[in-house]
């Protein structure tokens, strides 16, 4: 069954191209009535805004100048963006609901050079295995409706526990999904990473959530990094970091907080990032993915956790 959606963007693309369609054009090429084709016509007038003007003499519909010129540079972006969203759905692990369903609604919609140009879009990731899809929807119909959960989840020491959780929030960082919820075994909010997740379920048990959700946004974007305390009630640290040589050049434009600072030394091209965290683990996997052109300048008890850890694997492996 075609949509409305398929008909208007088929008439679009016909005034963009060409700006001329006659109701026959879209009622021949969808097999629906004349008088559906003409309601396609009237929300493109009055929901799309367009001036779509009928033609006695040529017996067919065009677009003014001003509106064809508006409707050309709007309808090259909007390809341009499906072709985009088709690569993006390509990736299950970013898009694990209906993806493959979308990625053939845009193929119909797309003219052939445009599906072309997906093919040449990838979005690539670490190589993560793929949470089950079904796990998504339950999460999503239970923060929707604040459902609680019943889980079975693996610790990274390889324990497993069954949890009852609130969920919160869901969250794709570095192309890993985590979900925050309130444990009921720990008492507080813990962040669940769905790959350890080995069961999941609905109860049925509504809850209300645990603070206040202003609040809880602020802390969930109060850290860098996935690693956020959200139930901390002291500020984050803010640390400084130093990058020399080609990972100055790397870092150039980085935003990964959005109340950092940015500071260049003009001279030696060194960059200097300081920004809020709330634990040093994931900035301490920064700085060494840098090697030895990236350096933590405070806090000092930070910067000692660095050294001594750069001490211990010299120790170990030299």
């Amino acid at each position: 069954m075609v949509s409305q959606t398929e008909r208007i963007f088929y008439i679009l693309n016909k005034l963009r191209r060409d700006n001329r369609v006659t109701t026959g054009d879209a009622a021949e090429r969808f097999e629906v009535s004349s008088r559906t084709v003409k309601r396609d016509f009237e929300y493109i007038r009055d929901r799309l805004d367009y001036n779509l003007v009928w033609s006695g003499q040529g017996k067919h519909y065009y677009l003014s100048e001003g509106d064809l010129e508006r409707i050309r540079l709007r309808g090259e972006q909007e390809l341009l963006f499906y072709s985009l969203a088709m690569g993006f759905c390509r990736n299950r692990q970013l898009m694990p609901l209906v993806s493959r369903s979308i990625e053939e609604h845009l193929a119909g919609l797309l003219p052939p050079e445009y599906r072309d140009l997906s093919e040449h879009i990838s979005y690539g990731l670490f190589d993560y295995p793929e949470p089950p899809p079904r796990f998504f929807s339950l999460i999503l119909r239970a923060i929707s409706g604040r459902y609680q959960m019943a889980m079975t989840y693996t610790s990274l020491k390889g324990g497993r526990s069954e949890r009852r959780v609130d969920p919160l929030h869901l969250k794709n960082w570095n192309g890993q999904w985590y979900l925050a919820a309130w444990c009921h075994l720990r008492k507080e909010i813990r962040l669940f990473l769905l790959n350890r997740v080995n069961d999941l379920a609905l109860t049925g048990d509504r809850f209300v959530f645990p603070m206040d959700e202003e609040e809880f946004r602020r802390r969930m974007n109060g850290g860098f990094g996935i690693m956020t305390e959200l139930n901390r009630d002291s500020a984050p640290v803010r640390v400084t970091l130093r990058f020399t040589g080609r990972a100055a050049l790397l870092t150039e434009g980085a935003v990964w907080h959005p109340s950092q600072t940015v500071r260049r030394d003009e001279e030696s091209g060194a960059r200097e990032f300081s920004f809020p965290v709330s634990t040093y683990e994931e900035v301490l996997n920064r700085v060494f993915s840098f090697r030895d052109e990236a350096e933590i300048l405070e806090p000092e008890d930070l910067r000692q956790i660095w050294k001594d850890t750069i001490g211990k694997m010299s120790r170990k492996f030299l």
